[in-house]
């Protein structure tokens, strides 16, 4: 059995009788379709991208070029990125079990929103409750392990 005859009989646009123009209006219509699923399937990994990165990148060159409450403002975002570094880190170790939660991302941006939000400020009950206890407790033999890791390469460089 041959293809051909069933190829040639195949639909066109004139037994249609579409115009070229409203086939490409459907093609068209079809590649945003398909963007837009695209599109829907990573939105909210495209929302945490805005709401974990681009955002507080933002903000953070804001109050880098800014004299006036320099310090609060640095002190915020440094803390948040330090946050953001480790909850990452975290992310990617337990990335297997993470992504069959549903709503995973809604809920990462639920809370990157409030590590920053000035009516919630999270980044300072973080720093109060888990950096600062662990500074104060492990900061100068940390300190010491630095100096020391820096001593060797500077050595093995020299």
């Amino acid at each position: 059995m041959s293809l051909k005859p069933i190829l040639s009989s195949g639909i066109s646009p004139k037994k249609l009788n579409i115009t070229p123009r409203q086939v490409i209006q459907i093609f068209v219509t079809l590649v945003i379709l398909l963007l837009l699923l695209v599109l829907i399937k990573f939105a909210d990994r495209i929302l945490l991208f805005v709401v974990g990165i681009v955002y507080p990148a933002y903000e953070t060159v804001k109050v880098r070029n800014s004299t006036l409450g320099f310090e609060k403002g640095a002190r915020l975002w440094l803390i948040y990125w330090v946050t953001f570094g480790i909850l990452a880190s975290l992310h990617s170790v337990f990335k297997v079990l993470l992504s069959e939660l549903p709503f995973i991302h809604i809920l990462e941006c639920g809370v990157l929103i409030w590590l920053y939000h000035e009516k919630t400020r999270g980044v300072d009950l973080i720093n109060s409750k888990i950096f600062a206890p662990l500074l104060k407790t492990y900061g100068k033999s940390l300190e010491q392990q630095i100096h020391q890791v820096k001593e060797t390469l500077q050595k093995k460089t020299s």
